[in-house]
């Protein structure tokens, strides 16, 4: 699963040199300022990151991101002609298969290396070229569309390129924003709480609820069986969560309305990005959950909402999580990456 799809944003319309018009997938991130000793080689004063208490530049910070949603990749250093997974002197060679793609594009491009993607990566038959730029601060250059016009005219699909607009986050003076930045790079929080005591009845709303370890929440009809997958099998549904800004966008871009509860996740969050923790551990709270697999919108939902919310909600529906160690979760609790997620 590619970890940039919860935070898309509308693409990034370009005119190339063949005059066509397309429009590339954009998303956003925020980082974390490095803080610690100063590295020796800065680029000539690029940024330097906090990524997982290791200091990156913003290439390798979401090549990072990547290989942790189980890509592989390098960062195209064409500054300084190098493939690297780290920062310099370390350097890599392409596997064969990526090396005849880059090497497509590049004779395609008029034998010229300038113009690639920052961060060019690949997963089990997939690729994905992504672009970091600055926000307000960086803009794509000519060399780039004609390099993305060499890259569609080898049969690269739209959708595998991505600009990534980043900007630096803040460091607060609270303990436990300090700790979401550090480990998690993030810090969001519960908006929401909502539970059904049998299928098809509406979501109700709660200020707190009790997560059972193996279980669910208490109250909910996964946790007594009664849910209307209960008896499908597959990845368990003990707890699931989606983020306030999806069921915003919905609103926004399709024009379709629904209350937190009607999406039918237990949790609503903000600030939280849930397509990134699936097979990590995250804390809401003093429980600590297990991200399972994504929460996709169904033909289910859809019949108890409105047409038109399972396309709306596609990849990003939520997450499906186990509930590692349970507790009492209240509206207001923090969510933050647990330190031991690795």
């Amino acid at each position: 699963m590619n970890p940039f799809l919860n935070s898309l944003i509308e693409p990034l319309t370009l005119r190339l040199p063949s005059d066509d018009l397309v429009g590339v997938p954009r998303c956003r991130r925020v980082f974390m300022r490095w803080q610690g000793e100063p590295i020796a080689d800065t680029y000539g004063g690029k940024a330097v990151l906090n990524f997982f208490d290791e200091p990156m530049f913003a290439e390798l910070a979401i090549l990072g991101t990547l290989r942790k949603a189980g890509w592989d990749g390098v960062w195209v250093d064409t500054y300084r002609n190098k493939f690297r997974q780290a920062l310099a002197p370390h350097c890599c060679d392409l596997p064969s298969h990526a090396q005849r793609l880059y090497d497509r594009i590049q004779e395609t491009n008029g034998g010229k290396r300038s113009g690639c993607f920052d961060v060019f990566a690949w997963n089990d038959g997939r690729y994905l070229f992504v672009e970091a730029k600055r926000k307000a601060k960086d803009s794509i250059r000519e060399t780039q569309k004609a390099w993305i016009q060499a890259a569609l005219n080898v049969g690269v699909a739209i959708d595998s390129l991505l600009i990534c607009e980043w900007d630096l986050g803040f460091w607060d003076n609270t303990s436990d924003a300090l700790k979401s930045a550090r480990w998690g790079m993030f810090r969001g929080d519960v908006v929401s709480i909502h539970v059904a005591a049998t299928t098809g009845i509406p979501m109700e709303s709660h200020q707190h609820v009790e997560a059972i370890a193996g279980r669910g929440l208490e109250g909910d009809r996964y946790f007594d069986g009664t849910g209307h997958w209960s008896n499908s099998s597959g990845v368990s549904r003990e707890i699931t969560l989606i983020e306030i800004e999806s069921i915003e966008a919905l609103a926004r871009e399709k024009n379709i309305e629904i209350t937190p509860g009607a999406a039918r996740r237990n949790l609503v969050t903000r600030g939280v990005p849930l397509n990134h923790l699936v097979g990590r551990e995250f804390r809401v709270g003093g429980v600590r959950l297990r991200g399972t697999r994504l929460c996709e919108p169904c033909q289910y939902l859809e019949g108890l909402t409105t047409k038109g919310v399972l396309a709306g909600l596609i990849h990003r529906g939520g997450l499906r999580a186990d509930i590692v160690s349970g507790g009492t979760i209240r509206v207001g609790d923090l969510v933050t990456e647990s330190k031991n997620s690795e």
